[in-house]
């Protein structure tokens, strides 16, 4: 099965921003609200907030979307 790999990107990009808390949100919710859980905590900045923080780094295989 071929698949449109631009349709596939814009895909999974919106679904992501539909499920992504923005920042002007009414519910403000961060880190530091979560208590414990600092093994997992810090994989999500990895592989969220560094890439969208750092795009430079991101390069190649690792370019974000």
């Amino acid at each position: 099965m071929l698949v449109d790999m631009d349709n596939e990107k814009e895909r999974r990009l919106s679904a992501i921003q539909e499920t992504v808390l923005s920042y002007n949100s009414s519910v403000k919710v961060n880190f530091d609200s979560v208590a414990g859980l600092a093994e997992a905590k810090q994989t999500l900045k990895e592989a969220v907030l560094f890439p969208v923080m750092y795009p430079h780094l991101f390069t190649g295989k690792l370019a974000v979307m």
